[in-house]
C-alpha cells in the first residue's frame, strides 16, 4: 500500500472541491481508496489530496492516465502539481 499526495493551485476552491467529489468514481477505477482533501488555512486555492493505492506502479499509471489530466483540467487546476508518493512506515 502507498499513499498519493498532490499538491496543486486551483482557480477557486469551492468550485474544484464540487469537481473533486464528482470523480470519485474516476478514482475508484483505478484502485485509489480513503480520498482526502485539505487546503492551505491561508490559502483555500493551495490543494492538497491524499489517496491509497495498492503499489507504486498503480499510482503512476493513475497520474499518468489522460482521464485524471483531463479530470484535473476540468476542476480548474492551474499549472502542473507537485506528487509525491510515500509509504507508511513504524
Amino acid at each position: 500500500m502507498v499513499t498519493l499526495l498532490v499538491r496543486h493551485q486551483v482557480k477557486d476552491f469551492k468550485a474544484w472541491h464540487e469537481a473533486f467529489l464528482g470523480f470519485a468514481d474516476l478514482n475508484a477505477r483505478y484502485g485509489a481508496s480513503n480520498p482526502q482533501a485539505f487546503h492551505s488555512v491561508e490559502d483555500p486555492n493551495d490543494v492538497t489530496v491524499k489517496q491509497d493505492l495498492e503499489s507504486v506502479e498503480a499510482a503512476q499509471k493513475l497520474l499518468a492516465s489522460e482521464e485524471i489530466k483531463a479530470a484535473m483540467s476540468q476542476a480548474g487546476v492551474v499549472g502542473p502539481p507537485t506528487v509525491w508518493i510515500v509509504k507508511t512506515i513504524g
